[in-house]
């Protein structure tokens, strides 16, 4: 099926209803794919301090306060991961896709992901779960760690301030 050239634009790039690149059926072409992804070129750094925080944080809580202390830690090391994650994910494709919706699209996710995360930990805390504490301190430490990390990838990567 050939496309109608009123439907491409000066170099033949598809600018259907859809937007530049992005075809009807299609998949995401390659320069939104690495909008989404330049966005996220940090995320190697923060998920191996996490990693490693994983581990040691099992490693102190099993031995200090048992399994239920070290499911705890790991509960807290993953909840912050995946909410750190959530959060990414979304402003880098908001950012990619409608920058003017950043704002509102970033607290909107930000109030849902704490309105579940209030529940859960209510729950939690209504069931008595003994890991409860554990998870707590490692939610803290987990955050003060991802931030660091990505602290630390922002201040050794090599971002032009100016545009050539």
């Amino acid at each position: 099926m050939r496309e109608s050239a009123a439907l491409r634009g000066a170099r033949g790039a598809w600018r259907g209803p859809l937007g530049a690149g992005r075809r009807p059926g299609g998949g995401l072409t390659g320069v939104f794919c690495s909008l989404v992804t330049q966005g996220l070129r940090y995320l190697p750094t923060a998920l191996v301090a996490s990693a490693v925080l994983l581990v040691v944080a099992v490693a102190v809580a099993w031995p200090v306060a048992g399994g239920t202390a070290a499911a705890g830690a790991a509960a807290g090391v993953a909840l912050v991961v995946v909410s750190y994650l959530v959060s990414s994910l979304v402003v880098a494709w908001v950012d990619a896709v409608a920058r003017s919706l950043l704002l509102p699209v970033v607290l909107l996710t930000y109030a849902l992901k704490f309105a579940v995360f209030g529940l859960a930990m209510y729950r939690a805390s209504e069931a008595g779960w003994a890991g409860l504490r554990a998870m707590g301190v490692t939610v803290i430490v987990a955050t003060v760690v991802w931030t660091s990390a990505q602290l630390y990838w922002i201040l050794r990567a090599k971002i032009p301030y100016v545009g050539p």
